[in-house]
């Protein structure tokens, strides 16, 4: 999706849980930079000790 020359944008109703995003640039002669994806990490699971 091409959504212009804007510094930020925002997409109603869609969880950022439920997607990966990418972001790339276009220069003016149309040469597209590489993607870059944003993936949250695994959460580290932590052992909870109960009395």
């Amino acid at each position: 999706m091409n959504v212009g020359d804007v510094t930020q944008f925002v997409m109603p109703d869609v969880s950022i849980d439920d997607f990966v995003f990418g972001v790339s640039a276009v220069g003016a002669d149309g040469a597209e930079s590489l993607v870059a994806a944003y993936v949250n990490p695994p959460r580290v699971e932590t052992a909870v000790k109960v009395k």
